[in-house]
């Protein structure tokens, strides 16, 4: 099974930062200056990333990946700009209306945003269930083969009965929350769903170990 890590966390934490006020900086036109850019250029950058994370990561649907990018690369499109305008400013009035703008962008934005990155881990999600699903049929066959080959691993193979009724329910549960978009649900069962697989998988190679059988 594969080990899966949300960025919806970067995505919230860009989209803060981003709509936070920019006067933080101070009042002066040089501070303004001095520090916008380079607060411009960290969004970029965040910005950047997790595009290679979605276009790179097989578990998104193409539909999903395009959609997502597009709204990304808008995003930064409208930060570069946002950093032009603010290098050809001469004056602190000029700066704070760009401020201005930048920020009702982001308010106007940051919504349908974060509903495009909840589509992603939502795509994520509905991957690991149904590798969660396949994972579970295989170990079901598995089990036929050690109840009456690998008797004196009869504790440990109780040990797997169990831990796959608590699969069983947890990708359930993983399946509900992708048709609800419930993020944080999601992310937690991705979590939970990944640790026990990794148990179940390291029981099983107790087994194989001790009776040579191995997953069909």
């Amino acid at each position: 099974m594969k080990s899966y890590k949300c960025t919806i966390s970067i995505v919230f934490f860009l989209v803060a930062a981003l709509t936070a006020p920019l006067a933080s900086f101070g009042i002066t036109y040089e501070s303004y200056q001095q520090n916008l850019p380079s607060r411009i250029d960290a969004g970029i950058s965040k910005i950047n990333a997790l595009k290679t994370q979605i276009q790179t990561n097989p578990d998104i649907s193409a539909d999903t990946k395009q959609q997502t990018v597009a709204a990304l690369d808008a995003v930064e499109a409208t930060l570069i700009a946002y950093q032009a305008d603010i290098t050809e400013a001469t004056t602190l009035k000029e700066i704070q209306a760009l401020n201005q703008e930048i920020l009702a962008y982001f308010i106007q934005n940051k919504d349908v945003l974060i509903e495009q990155i909840k589509i992603v881990v939502a795509d994520l999600g509905a991957q690991l269930a149904a590798e969660t699903q396949e994972l579970i049929q295989e170990i079901e066959q598995l089990l036929v083969i050690l109840k009456k080959t690998c008797p004196k691993q009869a504790a440990t193979i109780t040990e797997i009965e169990t831990q796959l009724a608590q699969l069983e329910s947890l990708g359930a549960q993983l399946s509900a929350a992708v048709k609800a978009k419930s993020t944080a649900q999601i992310k937690s069962l991705m979590n939970a769903i990944t640790a026990l697989s990794e148990d179940l998988v390291k029981n099983i190679e107790l087994i194989e170990a001790e009776c040579v059988v191995k997953l069909p």
